[in-house]
């Protein structure tokens, strides 16, 4: 607690990650912090905020607290910005989700098999890549259900996999709609990706009122 407490003076937006070391049995039950291994405490501090002076007072806290219960050594490294946003794209892969659909990013190659209806995405920062549990469950109930002709409304759109899978199995009208900005604007790069316009619109909006934008 105390180093976290440190970590969040200089931080960005406060923001401290705590790792927890923990043990589980081999098929995954009775998950536990285990407290005889030590933790690992990480903060980002942006470049524009960043000087030698703040670093210097981070590791002179750190030697204090140090005396009083052990702790590790400060380990500093630096991270291009663009790092994060395209360093997960090695290990993403199309996936075959439930027995039609493919979900495949645009850097990747696929050969359609029989019936195969793919998802051509690029989630960038928004939610859905095809891999969750909730997405997959979405998909596949899709996949149950005879939607030709029909009208879908997909709330928390996210990236719009759910919402351009819809469309590709049959929908005619299908109408996505997200709180976060971001998600908006990747979930139209996809849609443009799938050409899915005009059966798929997506919407910015808390639902909270009729006020709304494209």
């Amino acid at each position: 607690e105390p180093v976290v407490e440190l970590f969040s003076r200089y931080g960005y937006n406060e923001g401290v990650v705590i790792e927890e070391p923990f043990t589980q049995d081999r098929d995954g039950d009775n998950v536990r912090v285990d407290i005889t291994r030590p933790f690992r405490i990480r903060t980002f501090i942006p470049q524009a905020a960043f000087d030698t002076s703040s670093l210097d007072t981070i590791r002179n806290g750190i030697w204090h607290l140090g005396q009083l219960r052990g702790t590790g050594e400060l380990t500093v490294e630096t991270r291009n910005e663009e790092d994060w946003a395209n360093a997960w794209k090695a290990h993403y892969k199309p996936v075959r989700v439930g027995t039609r659909v493919v979900v495949r990013p645009p850097w990747q190659e696929y050969e359609p098999e029989g019936e195969d209806v793919v998802v051509l995405l690029d989630p960038g920062m928004a939610f859905g890549t095809g891999t969750h549990p909730t997405t997959q469950i979405a998909l596949r109930l899709l996949e149950s259900l005879d939607i030709h002709g029909r009208t879908v409304f997909d709330v928390g759109t996210g990236s719009g996999i759910i919402a351009i899978a819809a469309a590709k199995l049959g929908a005619s009208r299908v109408d996505g709609v997200d709180i976060d900005a971001v998600s908006v604007r990747q979930a139209q790069t996809n849609i443009d990706l799938n050409e899915a316009r005009p059966t798929v619109t997506i919407w910015q909006s808390a639902m909270e009122s009729s006020s709304h934008s494209a």
